[in-house]
């Protein structure tokens, strides 16, 4: 493990150092107000929290990922709304003055770089793990079943992560998870709740409502 952390650690210092480059780039060449400059991740990696090493769990972790946004008309400062990554294109888009498909799943957050308020700001943020590791793929196949349906899919509020677990084997058993991040901010203490309970219910509607918009065959 510890030189699977040194690699990690190489690995962010080489981006920071050429990261910087490309900054002092456009700066030398007077581009900065002519570039809009993104940093963003698909995702993070546990490195040891939670005694895994990984991406593919719900916990902050994983899912939190940088967004640094440097361009014209974009104002200093820091947000703490719920962006997703599918809101990306949306936001550069408007920042860009082009039009936004009314086809797209994210929404524009282009007000809040530009320091303005937003309208309605989202009350949480999707979350998804499929199972798609070619002899996971493989075992759903032989027994007849969608691997789409399984893995995991949830929901991130600023207090609490919501998760509804099928699992990636056949046999895993589902299950509901709740984490009040407020009292539990390791995230160390999940609440298993039932299926049909009132909190899960409320939940549930949410999820169901990602997972109509965007066909997921996911099993409720």
């Amino acid at each position: 493990k510890g030189f699977e952390f040194a690699e990690y650690y190489g690995a962010i210092e080489g981006l920071d150092d050429n990261f910087g480059r490309i900054m002092e780039y456009l700066d030398r060449e007077g581009l900065e107000e002519d570039t809009i400059v993104v940093l963003s991740a698909d995702h993070g990696d546990c490195m040891g929290s939670h005694g895994l090493m990984g991406k593919n769990i719900w916990y902050d972790e994983s899912i939190r990922i940088p967004l640094y946004i440097r361009g014209p008309r974009i104002a200093a400062g820091r947000t703490d709304a719920l962006i997703a990554s599918q809101d990306h294109m949306p936001t550069l888009l408007e920042l860009l003055d082009a039009a936004v498909p009314d086809t797209v799943q994210g929404r524009s957050f282009a007000s809040l770089a530009r320091g303005e308020s937003m309208e309605e700001e989202p009350e949480h943020a999707f979350l998804c793990m499929i199972p798609g590791m070619p002899e996971l793929v493989e075992e759903y196949r032989k027994l007849g079943l969608n691997n789409k349906a399984f893995g995991w899919r949830g929901i991130r509020t600023k207090d609490s992560t919501y998760i509804i677990d099928n699992g990636t084997s056949p046999s895993a058993t589902q299950r509901r998870l709740f984490y009040d991040n407020q009292k539990d901010p390791l995230q160390l203490n999940p609440i298993e709740l039932d299926k049909g309970s009132a909190l899960a219910n409320a939940y549930d509607e949410v999820i169901e409502s990602y997972l109509r918009k965007t066909r997921d065959p996911f099993l409720m």
